[in-house]
């Protein structure tokens, strides 16, 4: 009798709270580990130290990821735990980077470029190649790093997530080498022959408010004035509710769209500030168009996106998925949970709930992106 082929993209999850047995389920779930590249995206209340010491007992190869916000597993959303992805040596080359501190960004993604150009000229040709970021996601250095990597590697697509600290907001962490980082990011260059499409969903399209960003600092992702009004006042006036009723659900129904290549991309507002300014998760520049978001109804466009697919990867084998927490908790709110747990699971999702996500050259909320993978 033959030997049972072995899919060269492996995934795995658990719910264990004590971290070597956590990894030691991952590491069962992914076996044998001897060849694999391994992305793991865990929950910050494990000991990192600890975790981290199983990591590198477990797993042979190189293992790079990061703390989430929640995860998305065999059995769809859940809290706690631990996902992993094992990519096989024999169908991925993966060269994982680490880019620290983000500050000199710049110049680290500008030496990796010149490496990866150096030693894996052939790996550039068009469809066998696309990059994984992880981002430390309380650095607010999401737009310098995305957009250093388009600069010098703009022919490669890119996706990602920023790292999660279980709604605390304190301080998330990339795990990369052995060690466990902050202020620091995490960037796997894939190639391969194995079909791939990269994914980016949100259910919102702009509506009949489209609004001038009259004056805004993007380096600390703050609008100041909407068309010349001080900003929550105009906000609140375009989504019909009193500045003093602002608050995470309002942000959540109706956040910002942006306009680039044709697409349209979200910022979502996180609050309100006391001199009236708003505070988003993502950068935007003073001088900019953008539009008031309305809903769709989430699950129908996560599956017209997902039926939308192209032939080799219609229905993949894995999809590594970052899903923006706000929206796991704008589906909490509608009790949609579950029912779009069940669908990422049966499309053989996993991944982790971000605080932003990553999509070529941008940074956005309440998103999802993903690379959808199609091998065997």
């Amino acid at each position: 009798m033959g030997q049972t082929r072995l899919n060269p993209s492996r995934s795995a999850s658990t719910r264990e709270q004590d971290e070597r047995l956590a990894v030691n389920h991952i590491a069962e779930q992914l076996q044998p580990v001897d060849d694999l590249t391994v992305l793991v995206f865990c929950s910050s209340r494990y000991d990192l130290s600890r975790l981290n010491d199983a990591l590198r007992q477990a797993f042979p190869g190189e293992v790079l990821g990061c703390t989430s916000a929640g995860l998305i597993g065999h059995q769809g959303f859940q809290r706690g735990g631990m996902t992993a992805i094992g990519l096989s040596k024999s169908a991925y080359r993966v060269e994982p980077y680490l880019i620290k501190p983000l500050s000199d960004c710049n110049s680290e993604i500008a030496t990796l470029a010149q490496k990866l150009k150096t030693q894996s000229p052939d790996a550039f040709s068009a469809g066998k190649t696309f990059g994984i970021l992880l981002v430390d996601g309380l650095s607010q250095m999401e737009e310098k790093v995305v957009s250093a990597l388009d600069e010098h590697l703009s022919s490669i697509p890119v996706v990602g997530g920023s790292a999660g600290d279980d709604l605390r907001l304190r301080e998330t962490h990339v795990i990369f080498g052995g060690g466990v980082h902050t202020d620091a990011a995490a960037f796997a260059f894939v190639t391969t022959d194995v079909p791939f499409e990269l994914l980016h969903v949100h259910h919102f399209v702009p509506g009949q408010r489209k609004i001038e960003i009259t004056s805004a600092n993007s380096n600390v992702r703050t609008i100041y004035e909407i068309n010349h009004e001080t900003a929550a006042l105009a906000y609140a006036d375009l989504v019909n509710v009193s500045m003093a009723d602002l608050n995470p659900n309002v942000f959540s129904r109706h956040p910002l769209l942006v306009e680039h290549g044709g697409r349209h991309f979200v910022r979502s507002i996180q609050r309100v500030n006391g001199d009236g300014s708003l505070t988003l998760y993502s950068a935007i520049d003073g001088g900019h168009t953008a539009w008031i978001g309305e809903p769709r109804e989430p699950l129908t466009v996560l599956t017209e996106a997902f039926d939308s697919l192209p032939e080799p990867v219609r229905e993949p084998s894995l999809v590594i998925g970052f899903d923006c927490v706000l929206r796991r908790l704008e589906f909490e709110q509608k009790r949609l949970d579950a029912a779009v747990g069940r669908f990422l699971s049966e499309r053989h999702v996993v991944g982790f709930c971000t605080y932003g996500e990553q999509y070529d050259n941008l940074h956005m909320n309440q998103t999802f992106t993903g690379v959808a993978l199609k091998s065997g």
